[in-house]
């Protein structure tokens, strides 16, 4: 077999496959990373899921009643405050990422907190069931990209607050638990 036999072949020919397929419909990392700032930094409906599903383990429970739930941007992570179910009076603060679920920490209550009246069921706030629509809904009535998207409760029923920031001004977009919109404030 001659010098320029079948192993140069074929190593010209994975050199040129490499070349092509790079080439061809490439975007450049800096506008990759800029759309994916824009849509949300990787706040989907999935992460939710995944990290609900992780908790429900970790507590052996699907019924999770919570008093905060951060997604945050660009990281793609989520960070909840967990009522234990076994033990009402205490809160939990984990954090989900593409690597899983982080360690347990607690967190402390003060006697002045009402449990009670800041928790809300994870199974209520039905619009994370579609987290690109609030997203989306958020992009459309501002200008900028999201930061982060929080629940939590002040008043009878939880709420979806999501944080979205430009060069020219900063706003956030509230939600009710459902997703109907509820209004944009400006900061």
């Amino acid at each position: 077999m001659s010098l320029f036999g079948r192993p140069a072949t074929r190593l010209a020919t994975a050199l040129a496959l490499v070349t092509a397929t790079t080439a061809c419909g490439a975007t450049p990392v800096d506008e990759f990373h800029r759309q994916i700032r824009i849509r949300g930094g990787g706040l989907t409906t999935a992460l939710v899921r995944d990290a609900m599903d992780a908790l429900a383990v970790e507590y052996r429970s699907k019924d999770l009643s919570l008093t905060a739930l951060t997604l945050k941007s660009p990281d793609a992570s989520l960070t909840a405050r967990v009522r234990d179910p076994r033990h009402p009076d205490r809160l939990d603060e984990f954090t989900y990422t593409e690597e899983g679920l982080g360690d347990r920490s607690p967190v402390k209550v003060s006697a002045h907190d009402d449990l009670d009246r800041m928790a809300f069921p994870i199974k209520d706030v039905t619009a994370l069931g579609n987290v690109e629509k609030l997203v989306d809904t958020a992009l459309v009535r501002t200008d900028g990209h999201v930061d982060s998207v929080e629940v939590s409760r002040a008043g009878a029923a939880p709420e979806i607050s999501v944080a979205v920031s430009s060069p020219r001004t900063d706003a956030v977009v509230t939600f009710k638990a459902d997703g109907q919109f509820l209004k944009v404030t400006r900061k």
